[in-house]
């Protein structure tokens, strides 16, 4: 097994266009929709250790916005000096942002994910207003990334499609709704509506919950409005769909297989997409898994607002059957993300290194950098 990390170091280079911007953040920041937003200490860090991660899709020539402009070019220059890779891009920060724009060659931002702290933080850097979303745009891409929005508009029609399908989800505005699912259905997942991976999620059974889980909710219902409640699931595989909404419409751009712990991510296969449908094959025929991308690149199209451009991703999970453990059910919809996603950057990764084979993770020993494992 071999080992590449990828960390921030140091260099320099001069602005170019579009801007890029890499603010992992962006969930939290819209469970709490403000302008001036503080994220979370480990938001930080993972923001400055991996601004540089645009990189891996930005065009030939754009500019990347991040925190320390000499570190992110140090961290992409080991990169592509290992890998072999010609890509380059240009980094700048907050600071140095409005030399760009003062040479009038910023034409396109394309961030992580819009929200309204990452708008705040643009147009105080001097970004043009006609650059970034409106408050009506804003509040459209916060209502379709808060979990109730998938769960009411794909997930019903995508389990209706085939009897292999499996999948609820309640939404729960207060205590009381909570013990009444739980008292029907028993043990469940309660994620908050907007979350970072991982952060937003409870284990819950009907036997009750102790006092601290019990406020949890309570904060987190005050705070959004509700919490979503699921069952739970004995999971074997994670998998994803990666999609981009463009003014022609949805467009699929690759599937993504990958692994998660407590509801974390921990890392992507990076392989060709035969090679990724192969492994998924004995649960999910590739003729099945046709069929879920073309019904959910319909639904996408005739759901999402016409006003979002940009990249999107939907995570789906292979279950194990409850009345019969040797047969598999496919969760065609556990979430929608309307941003980047860990997926579409192992898309990128495969594109810019097609003959590695292995897995790509996010990894931390006091800063995040990047490992590759090959296989």
């Amino acid at each position: 097994m071999m080992k590449d990390e990828i960390r921030p170091q140091d260099g320099k280079l001069e602005p170019s266009r579009p801007l890029y911007v890499f603010n992992p953040e962006h969930d939290i920041a819209l469970a709490a929709n403000r302008e001036r937003f503080t994220p979370p200490r480990a938001g930080l860090q993972l923001r400055h250790d991996l601004g540089f991660l645009p990189a891996l899709w930005a065009q030939a020539d754009a500019v990347v916005m991040v925190e320390d402009e000499v570190a992110a070019k140090r961290s992409w220059d080991r990169f592509r000096d290992c890998r072999g890779i010609s890509s380059s891009v240009r980094f700048v920060t907050p600071a140095t942002l409005r030399t760009l724009i003062r040479a009038d060659r910023l034409v396109e931002i394309r961030p992580w994910g819009w929200d309204s702290a990452l708008r705040r933080q643009l147009l105080d850097a001097g970004v043009l207003s006609h650059l970034v979303p409106t408050d009506h745009d804003l509040a459209e891409i916060r209502e379709v990334s808060n979990r109730r929005w998938a769960a009411e508009n794909l997930l019903p029609e995508m389990v209706s499609m085939d009897p292999v399908m499996i999948g609820e989800a309640h939404y729960c505005t207060s205590l009381q709704a909570v013990r009444e699912v739980l008292g029907d259905h028993g043990k469940r997942l309660c994620k908050s509506p907007w979350s970072s991976t991982g952060r937003g999620l409870r284990l819950l059974d009907d036997a009750g919950w102790p006092p601290q889980t019990e406020g949890w909710i309570a904060r987190v219902i005050g705070q959004q409005g509700g919490v979503m409640l699921e069952p739970y699931y004995d999971k074997l595989q994670d998998f994803a769909m990666e999609f981009r909404a463009t003014a022609a419409g949805v467009v699929y751009e690759g599937l993504s297989v990958f692994s998660t712990a407590h509801g974390a991510y921990e890392g992507s296969l990076l392989a060709s997409e035969k090679e990724k449908a192969s492994l998924l094959s004995d649960s999910l025929p590739s003729s099945l898994l046709d069929r879920i991308r073309r019904r959910m690149a319909d639904l996408l199209n005739g759901r999402l607002p016409k006003s979002y451009r940009g990249p999107l991703g939907i995570d789906m999970m292979i279950v194990a059957d409850r009345k019969d453990r040797r047969s598999v059910r496919v969760h065609p919809c556990v979430e929608l993300n309307l941003r980047m996603t860990m997926g579409h950057a192992a898309l990128a990764m495969h594109r810019l290194m097609p003959e590695f084979r292995g897995h790509m993770r996010i990894a931390y020993d006091g800063s995040y950098c990047i490992e590759l494992e090959s296989r």
